[in-house]
């Protein structure tokens, strides 16, 4: 499942801020650290790309059950060409911030995360 990259992303993040002291790849080093850009990337994809693989686990759940009908979506390519698909996407909502210039924000609870007030941000997680 494509919830597997944040699990190790956030397992090498939180293992580096309990063996080494403050650095840069630490998140709460601040909005514009290293360690900060890499947690809200990779918080950002896990959004999208944990969401929609959710969803087509669906789609493909609920249509084995109705029938045993072959088209093109569910075939080996159908399932290629949606996975790539959501993963092409969880990968330019991810960089959305890093591309628009304003970056990822440090919450109050030490997560970095798209940035909410940015109305830009904001709109694209609501759509």
């Amino acid at each position: 499942s494509f919830d597997i990259l944040w699990v190790w992303m956030c397992m090498i993040q939180c293992w580096n801020n309990t063996v080494n002291e403050m650095n840069e790849f630490n998140q709460n080093s601040g909005d514009d650290s290293f360690g900060c850009k890499f947690m809200g990337w990779y918080s950002s994809f896990s959004l999208v790309s944990m969401m929609g693989s959710h969803c087509l686990v669906v789609y493909y759940l609920m249509n084995h059950l109705k029938t045993m009908d072959p088209s093109c979506l569910n075939s080996a390519k159908g399932v290629g060409f949606l996975s790539f698909s959501l993963l092409l996407v969880a990968c330019l909502f991810a960089s959305m911030p890093l591309m628009q210039g304003d970056g990822y924000a440090l919450t109050s609870g030490g997560f970095c995360y798209a940035d909410f007030t940015n109305e830009a941000q904001a709109s694209v997680i609501l759509f």
